[in-house]
């Protein structure tokens, strides 16, 4: 639970008690688009990754899709 890692990833975004505390209407993840994400309620660690590695300045080039977040937010969220 919450290695920087991400090596319990891919068991946690099946937890579905973890998908209540985080707001998932969805806690099964059944009603998920893709075939392969059914069952897993919360996002994948490519996801994830994606925020971490997410840099305004350098997104356009890259190619794959970033996902940019404002870590000062981010880190208030986190504390709060």
């Amino acid at each position: 639970l919450g290695y920087e890692d991400l090596n319990d990833h891919g068991t946690l975004r099946r937890d579905s008690l973890l998908a209540l505390l985080a707001g998932r209407k969805d806690l099964t993840g059944q009603g998920r688009k893709r075939k392969r994400d059914r069952a897993a309620p919360l996002a994948s660690a490519a996801t994830l990754k994606r925020f971490e590695l997410g840099r305004p300045e350098t997104a356009a080039q890259h190619r794959y899709h970033r996902m940019l977040v404002d870590r000062d937010g981010l880190d208030n969220l986190l504390s709060e």
